[in-house]
């Protein structure tokens, strides 16, 4: 049986970090029936980037280079193997690049990740 997995942008595994793209990394949960278990942990090698972001010796790019694009194929690539991403809020770059992948995505209003997540299976109706 395959029970669905839900990946939520946070930075402490309790809460929904509020910038989805800029999480230290994405919980990966495992629903099963009436319990959520975390089974992974992915960070987001993106975490730093955000427009307007001014490149330092710290990053790994060019520094003084100013960021102005969007690159969010390390976070398509961690999300690609779940069944939705479920977050507080998503950029609309973002949210273009996971429509193009065929990601779903739902925004919660919930602050914790396991209210999160339910939320979204009583907003789907998938349970």
């Amino acid at each position: 049986m395959k029970f669905p997995k839900i990946a939520v942008p946070t930075n402490d595994r309790v809460e929904v970090f509020a910038h989805t793209g800029r999480a230290e990394g994405f919980g990966i949960y495992e629903v099963r029936g009436e319990s959520i278990r975390l089974i992974d942990y992915k960070v987001n090698p993106n975490e730093h980037h955000h427009h307007g972001h001014i490149h330092t010796e710290a990053c790994s790019h060019t520094p003084g280079v100013v960021h102005t694009t969007n690159n969010h194929n390390a976070i398509i690539g961690i999300l690609r193997h779940c069944d939705a991403l479920v977050a507080c809020r998503i950029g609309p770059h973002l949210k273009d690049d996971l429509n193009k992948a065929g990601i779903r995505f739902f925004i919660s209003s919930e602050n914790f990740v396991e209210d999160a997540i339910w939320d979204y299976f009583r907003q789907s109706k998938l349970m």
